[in-house]
C-alpha cells in the first residue's frame, strides 16, 4: 500500500485515542459500615467465640473422617455444582464474545469462477468487445478488515458487565458449596442421630411391652387394676407410633444424602445408614467479624457482582444513544488467469468508515435505559436485602445453636438424675419396697429422657453446621477439586 495509505491509517488509529469516552454511571460498590451483631452474639462462652476468625473446613473439626469423605465427594460430583461450573463456562464464552468486539475483525477469502459473457451487453456488463472471449475465468484473492471504535463505550461497558457476570456466576457456585456442605452435614447428622435415637425407641417399646404383660398377670391374680393395664397398653401404643416416623425420617435423609452426592438412592441408602454411627463432636463457633462475615458469605458477594453488571449494563444501553463508528478496509488481487493474480497490476484495495446516527428509534433506546436502571434498582434491593438477610441468618442460627446446646445439657442432667431414681427403683423392689411396675415406670421415664437428649444432641449438630452455613466458611476449601470435575 502506498504511503499516504498508511498516513490515513495512522490518522483513523489516533481518532480513539483522542475521542473515546465511556458514558453511563461509573460502578461505585456500596458501602455496608454500620453492620453488626446483637450482644447476645458478642459475648463469648463455651459455645461462640465472637471475633475470632471463622472456620474454613468447619466439617474437619467434628472429628469424623467419613462426614469429611462425603462432603468431597458431592463437591466433587453434585449434579447442581456441575450445573454451576458450565454456567461459569457460558459467561466465560458471552465475555470472550464481547471483548473481541473490541478488535479489528480480519477475515481472508478467495473465489475462482467461469463466467459466460453475454452475447448482447459482454461479459461484465459492457458493449461486446470485438475479440473478446465470450467465457472468461476470474480469480479473486482478498483480505478483508472491520473495525467498530468504541468511542462512547458501549461494547467496554457490555465486556464489564461481562465479567462481573463471570464473578457473580463463581460465587454463585461458592454458594453452592457452601450449601453443599452444610446439607450433607445435615443430612448425615440426622442418621447418625436416629441411628442412636431407633434403638433406645425399640428398647422403651420392648420395656412398655413387659409392663403390658405384667399389669395382665397382675390383673388376673387380682394384685392389679384395669387402670393400670389400660395405662400400660397407651404407652405400649404410644411407644410404637413414635417408630416408623423414625425408620422413614432415617431413610428420607439418606436418600437426601445419596442425591446431594450424585449418587443412586436405591444403592447408596442402606450403605450410608450403616456407616453413619458418629461421632458428633459439638464444637466451639468461631464467628468472625461482621464486615468479614459480608465478605465471606458467597451469596452477598455474588448479589454485588450482579449488581455491578447492571450498573455496567446501563451504561451499554446510554451508549445506544450516541453515533456509532466503523472503519472497513480491503486488500485484494483480481486476475483472468493464475498467473497474473499476484502481479502488482491484478491489486485491488479500498478503505473507508461508517457513521450511524440513531434518529427516529431514540425512544426505544430511552426506554432500553430506564428498563437498565430498574433492573440495576432491584440487584442494589437484593444485595441489601442479602446483607440483612446474612446477619439475620447468622443472629438466628448463633442463637438457635446456643439455645439448643443447652437444652441438650440440661436433658442430660436429667438423664443422668433419673438413672439415679432407677437405680433407687431397683433397690426399693429388692427390698420388698416398691412393685416391679413401678421399677418398669422408672425405667420407661430414664428411656424417654434418653431419647430425647440423642435426638437433642442431633438437633445441636444440625444447628452447629447452620451456624456456620450462616457464617459463609467452606467454599474457600475444594476449590481445585472442583475445577477437577470441571475438566472431566
Amino acid at each position: 500500500m502506498s504511503a499516504n495509505i498508511g498516513k490515513s491509517w495512522l490518522v483513523v488509529g489516533l481518532i480513539p485515542v483522542i475521542l473515546s469516552c465511556t458514558v453511563g454511571p461509573t460502578y461505585d460498590p456500596p458501602q455496608h459500615d454500620e453492620v453488626g451483631f446483637s450482644d447476645a452474639i458478642m459475648i463469648k462462652n463455651s459455645r461462640i467465640n465472637y471475633g475470632e476468625e471463622a472456620d474454613v473446613a468447619w466439617w474437619r473439626r467434628f472429628g469424623d473422617p467419613r462426614l469429611e469423605q462425603l462432603i468431597v465427594e458431592a463437591r466433587r460430583a453434585n449434579p447442581d455444582l456441575l450445573q454451576a461450573i458450565a454456567r461459569i463456562d457460558q459467561a466465560r464464552a458471552r465475555a470472550f464474545e464481547i471483548n473481541a468486539r473490541l478488535q479489528p475483525n480480519i477475515s481472508a477469502g478467495g473465489s475462482g469462477q467461469r463466467v459466460q459473457g453475454s452475447q448482447v451487453a459482454g461479459a461484465f456488463g459492457t458493449p461486446p468487445v470485438p475479440g473478446t472471449p465470450e467465457q472468461q475465468s476470474i480469480y479473486e484473492l482478498d483480505l478483508d478488515a472491520s473495525w467498530e471504535i468504541d468511542l462512547f463505550g458501549r461494547i467496554r461497558r457490555r465486556s464489564e458487565a461481562a465479567a462481573a457476570e463471570i464473578e457473580a456466576a463463581e460465587w454463585d457456585r461458592r454458594n453452592l458449596l457452601v450449601g453443599i456442605s452444610a446439607r450433607v452435614g445435615i443430612h448425615y447428622a440426622t442418621i447418625v442421630a436416629l441411628n442412636k435415637q431407633i434403638p433406645v425407641a425399640e428398647t422403651l417399646r420392648e420395656a412398655a411391652l413387659t409392663a403390658v404383660d405384667l399389669t395382665d398377670r397382675l390383673l388376673e391374680a387380682q394384685l392389679g387394676s384395669e387402670e393400670q393395664g389400660l395405662l400400660a397398653r397407651s404407652n405400649l401404643y404410644t411407644a410404637t407410633a413414635v417408630l416408623p416416623p423414625l425408620y422413614a425420617a432415617r431413610h428420607a435423609a439418606a436418600a437426601q444424602l445419596a442425591i446431594l452426592v450424585g449418587r443412586s438412592p436405591d444403592k447408596a441408602i442402606s450403605e450410608f445408614i450403616a456407616q453413619a454411627r458418629g461421632p458428633i463432636q459439638l464444637v466451639e463457633v468461631k464467628t468472625g467479624l461482621p464486615s468479614e462475615l459480608l465478605l465471606r458469605r458467597p451469596d452477598v458477594r455474588a448479589a454485588e457482582r450482579t449488581l455491578a453488571a447492571a450498573t455496567a449494563a446501563v451504561g451499554a444501553e446510554t451508549a445506544d444513544l450516541y453515533p456509532s463508528f466503523q472503519i472497513i478496509s480491503r486488500y485484494g488481487t483480481q486476475a483472468l488467469s493464475t498467473d497474473l493474480i499476484f502481479r502488482g497490476a491484478s491489486e485491488t484495495w479500498s478503505y473507508g468508515a461508517f457513521i450511524r446516527v440513531p434518529l427516529f428509534d431514540r425512544a426505544q433506546q430511552k426506554a432500553d435505559i430506564t428498563a437498565a436502571e430498574a433492573r440495576a434498582a432491584a440487584a442494589l434491593a437484593a444485595l441489601d436485602g442479602a446483607v440483612l438477610n446474612a446477619l439475620g441468618e447468622t443472629e438466628r442460627a448463633l442463637t438457635e445453636y446456643d439455645s439448643s446446646v443447652s437444652r441438650l445439657n440440661s436433658l442430660n442432667q436429667a438423664a443422668r438424675e433419673q438413672t439415679k431414681a432407677l437405680e433407687l427403683a431397683h433397690l426399693r423392689f429388692s427390698a420388698g419396697l416398691e412393685s416391679q411396675l413401678d421399677v418398669l415406670n422408672s425405667q420407661r421415664r430414664y428411656l424417654a429422657l434418653q431419647f430425647d437428649a440423642v435426638q437433642a444432641k442431633g438437633d445441636a449438630f444440625r444447628a452447629l453446621v447452620g451456624a456456620n452455613l450462616a457464617l459463609g466458611g467452606g467454599w474457600e476449601v475444594a476449590y481445585q477439586s472442583a475445577n477437577q470435575a470441571r475438566a472431566h
